[in-house]
């Protein structure tokens, strides 16, 4: 099953749209679910994205890692992170985005990001 993407409200929703436009479910933190989560701790976003299966993309390497973490300490299931680092791929790169995350999807279309935290390659 292809992942389906959350993206963290860091992400432009450009990057969303091209990747809806490429045939990928992704959607922008801000709209998903009427825009519940779009204050939320990272917690709470990440026990809710299970519900859907999303796989969440954020920029946010500093504090995402540790939640992971303690996560799995926890033994509490998450749908998977997609980490991307600002020096790897600037914030503003929509295009550099949504090519290496169309890369990573269709390489890894068999794989499953459950429990997983995974750093985007350019």
């Amino acid at each position: 099953m292809a992942a389906r993407l959350l993206l963290d409200d860091h992400i432009s929703h450009a990057v969303a749209t091209a990747l809806q436009q490429r045939g990928i479910d992704a959607v922008p933190l801000a709209t998903w679910q009427d825009g519940r989560y779009r204050t939320s701790p990272d917690s709470q976003i990440l026990r809710a994205a299970i519900e859907e299966d999303r796989v969440f993309v954020s920029y946010d390497v500093s504090s995402i890692p540790n939640l992971v973490r303690e996560f799995a300490a926890a033994q509490v299931e998450q749908a998977g992170v997609i980490l991307v680092s600002s020096s790897t791929i600037p914030e503003g790169d929509v295009g550099g985005l949504v090519a290496a995350l169309e890369r990573l999807l269709t390489a890894e279309a068999e794989y499953s990001f459950r429990n997983q935290m995974r750093f985007l390659p350019k």
